[in-house]
C-alpha cells in the first residue's frame, strides 16, 4: 500500500507539472489580472469645458473596454473631453491586435491632432503619452496646453470684450461677427513665428501667438491662436464646433442655422506688404462649397476625419 501511495503522489506530481506547464499563461494572466492588479479602468467626471458632444469621427463612451480600433479612438477621445489628466484602461481579451493598434495610433499624427481639435482648447493636450503592458493595460498621461493661470486671463479678456463690443449684439451671428471683427482688428498675423515654423523651429514661443492667451494678450497670433481665442468664445455661446486641420493650417467649424460652417480668422486677417491691417469676411460663415471654390491648399482637410464638413 506505501509503494502504490507513493506510485499515485509520483503520478499526481507529474500531471500537476504538466497542467501547470500547459496552461502557463494562463495561470501568469490570471495572477496578473486578479491580484497584481484588477481590470478596472479608472474612475474620472466631467470637468466645466467638457463638450460631451458626438462626431462622426469619434463619440462619448461609458463603457472602457476596447473591442476595436473605434473602441480605442472613442474611449481616447472621452479621456480628452473630459479634463482628465490621468486614465487607465484594458484591452478586451479578444482584441488581439489591441497593443498593435494602439502603437499605431500613437503614431497618428493626424488622428491624435483630430482628437485635439473636437475638444474645448482647455482640455486639449500639449503632450499626450499611451503606455501598455502584455496584459492589456493601457494608461494615458496628459499635459494640458493651457495652464490654470492662462484660463483664468482668457476668460477675464473674454468678458472684458463682451461688455465693450458684444453685448449690444442682437443675434448670435452678430455676436460671432463682433468677436471675429474685434480680434482681427487688434491683432497681427505673427510672420516671424510662422516663418520659424515653416523651417521646423518650435522653439520660440515666448510670445504664445499659437495660442489664446498669447493672441490677448501680445496682439499677435498664427493660425492655431486665432482658431483657439474662436474656439473658446463659440464654446462661452453653447455652439457646436470644433477646429479642422491639416499640416499647415487650422480654422474653425461651426454648427448654425442647421448648418456646418466654416470661419476662418486668419485668411480673414491677411498680410500686406505696406503693414496696414485689413478686415475681411471671405471665410465668415461659408459652407464646404464656397471654401472649395477659393482653391486653396491650405484648406485641404481629410474627409473621412472631419465628416461634417463634407
Amino acid at each position: 500500500m506505501k509503494r502504490l501511495g507513493k506510485i499515485l503522489s509520483f503520478i499526481f506530481l507529474i500531471a500537476n507539472i504538466g497542467l501547470i506547464v500547459y496552461f502557463n499563461k494562463d495561470i501568469n494572466k490570471y495572477i496578473v489580472d486578479n491580484y497584481i492588479y484588477t481590470r478596472v479602468s479608472s474612475n474620472y467626471t466631467f470637468n466645466e469645458y467638457a463638450k460631451k458632444e458626438d462626431y462622426e469621427f469619434a463619440q462619448i463612451v461609458t463603457d472602457f473596454t476596447a473591442d476595436s480600433k473605434q473602441d480605442l479612438v472613442n474611449i481616447l477621445y472621452t479621456i480628452i473631453d473630459s479634463g482628465t489628466d490621468n486614465f487607465t484602461f484594458y484591452c478586451s481579451e479578444n482584441y488581439h491586435s489591441c497593443l498593435n493598434d494602439v502603437t499605431d495610433l500613437s503614431n497618428d499624427v493626424n488622428v491624435l491632432a483630430a482628437l485635439n481639435n473636437f475638444v474645448h482648447p482647455f482640455n486639449s493636450y500639449s503632450k499626450l503619452y499611451l503606455s501598455t503592458n502584455k496584459s492589456g493595460k493601457i494608461e494615458v498621461e496628459i499635459e494640458k496646453l493651457y495652464t490654470k493661470e492662462e484660463i483664468t486671463y482668457i476668460n477675464n479678456e473674454i468678458n472684458e470684450i463682451e461688455k465693450k463690443t458684444i453685448n449690444s449684439a442682437t443675434s448670435i451671428k452678430d455676436k460671432i461677427k463682433a468677436f471675429h471683427d474685434y480680434i482681427i482688428n487688434n491683432t497681427k498675423y505673427d510672420s516671424k513665428r510662422a516663418e520659424l515654423i515653416k523651417n521646423n523651429i518650435f522653439t520660440d514661443n515666448t510670445l504664445a501667438s499659437h495660442k489664446a492667451n498669447g493672441v490677448l494678450k501680445n496682439k499677435l497670433a498664427i493660425c492655431s491662436g486665432y482658431t483657439d481665442i474662436m474656439t473658446i468664445y463659440l464654446n462661452k455661446l453653447g455652439i457646436n464646433n470644433y477646429k479642422i486641420s491639416n499640416i499647415s493650417h487650422i480654422w474653425n467649424l461651426l454648427y448654425i442655422d442647421s448648418a456646418w460652417v466654416h470661419l476662418d480668422l486668419t485668411w480673414d486677417d491677411p498680410v500686406t506688404s505696406n503693414g496696414d491691417n485689413i478686415l475681411l469676411h471671405e471665410f465668415f460663415l461659408i459652407d464646404t462649397d464656397t471654401l472649395k471654390s477659393f482653391n486653396t491648399i491650405q484648406h485641404i482637410y481629410d474627409a473621412d476625419i472631419y465628416q461634417e464638413a463634407k
